[in-house]
Formats: structure tokens, sequence, C-alpha cells
């Protein structure tokens, strides 16, 4: 336990000179409560790693590393049959030992609250959360609520979000920015798990203003007047 809680520490320490960590975590900061999964680093803090002990960490085993929770994927010129057999082999005598399993109810976390629709939130600028560095350029992040996977608008989100630029270079972001020379590369992630992640553009720019300005003047154009 000592070593794992080391190397998460020797983790976290890499990622101080790294900007791009400290910019995605502010949005995450920004569009989640702590009570959601994603508004919590899965790092932990200093207070919450120093408390965890080895019997929370058996009581962790023993409640989510069960047979009745687990998948076996086979894939590779195997026959059915055979890989089946082997499977069984090794895992045959893996047992439940009785507890009872956890209920989706009791592993699942709160979603984001959603937003009072009477309120008109500021403008983005209002909404900008600097963090000085030591740097040329700027890391940028520009983050909005996503979807859960089984949204039904979650296959429209990810067709979008290959149109504004999945790969880094193209796409309607990449024509603004890396096809302009602000920037090298920009990309646009759709995080959608079992509860809803955000949308996340992110880039490096030495005029980090003009990036910012871009991307979300590209977003509201998404917005007001689709696409072709």
């Amino acid at each position: 336990l000592g070593f794992a809680k080391s190397s998460v520490e020797a983790e976290i320490e890499s990622y101080q000179g790294n900007s791009r960590w400290p910019a995605d975590r502010a949005i995450f900061d920004r569009l989640f409560d702590v009570s959601a999964a994603y508004g919590r680093s899965p790092s932990g803090t200093a207070t919450s790693r120093a408390a965890i002990n080895t019997a929370d960490v058996m009581a962790f085993r023993e409640a989510f590393y069960r047979p009745e929770r687990t998948v076996v994927a086979v894939a590779g010129p195997l026959d059915p049959a055979t890989a089946i057999e082997r499977v069984a082999a090794a895992l045959g005598g893996w047992r439940p030992a009785g507890a009872a399993r956890p209920s989706d109810d009791a592993i699942s976390v709160p979603p984001r609250s959603e937003a009072d629709p009477s309120t008109t939130p500021p403008p983005w600028q209002e909404r900008v959360v600097h963090i000085p560095l030591e740097k040329d350029q700027a890391s940028i992040a520009v983050g909005l609520p996503g979807a859960a996977r089984t949204s039904e608008d979650y296959a429209a989100l990810a067709a979008l979000n290959y149109l504004l630029g999945e790969t880094g270079y193209a796409g309607r972001l990449g024509e603004r920015l890396a096809d302009t020379g602000l920037a090298y590369a920009v990309y646009s992630s759709l995080l959608a798990d079992r509860l809803a992640g955000p949308i996340l553009n992110a880039t490096d720019a030495a005029r980090p203003r003009d990036a910012v300005e871009r991307i979300v003047a590209t977003l509201d154009e998404f917005t007001s007047s689709g696409i072709t």
C-alpha cells in the first residue's frame, strides 16, 4: 500500500510541469460539483490518500472484484469451445464470497446538477480560469457539458465532435487554429461514460486570447447555424 501511495504521489508530481493538466482539471472543477464522479480527481487529495489503509483496500476488492461483476473477452484464432474451456479452468473455482453485491444505486455517483434555465450565464470572458505559469505558450481548455453514452444524443454529439476536430488537425477547429498558424493542433474530446462527461476542446497557443475567441466563435457557429 505504501508503494502504491508513493507511485500516485510521484505521478502527481510529474503533472506539475505539464500545463495541460491544471487546464483540464480546472474545466472539471468548474463544470461538476465535487459530489459527482467527474468533479473529483481520480488521484484524490493528499488528505484522502493518507487516510486509506489496508482494510479499505481489502473492503473495496471484496465489494467490486467479484465473479458476478466480471466480463471475460477473448480474441484471436481460438475455437470458442476451447476458449470457454480454458477460461473455466482458470476461473471456474471463483465463487461469490456470500457478501451482498452492491446495487447500481449504491455505487453510482450523483450527476451534475442542471443549471437553472431562468438564469442567463455570464459572458464567457467572465468564466475564464487563469493559472499563471512560467511558459512561453498557454495550455487552453474550453469545456461544456456533454452527455452519457446511453443518451439518445450521444451518436449525434460523437459526430459533431469529429467534425469539430477529434483528430487534432482536421475539422472546423483545425481550420480555424492549426491551418492559420495559431496553434500546431487542437483537439475536441467527448468524454462519455455511464455519467455525462464534458466536451473538451484543448490546444496550446502563444496567443491564448485569440485561440479562445476562435474556439468559442466556432462553438457558437455550430449552435446558431448548424452544420452542412
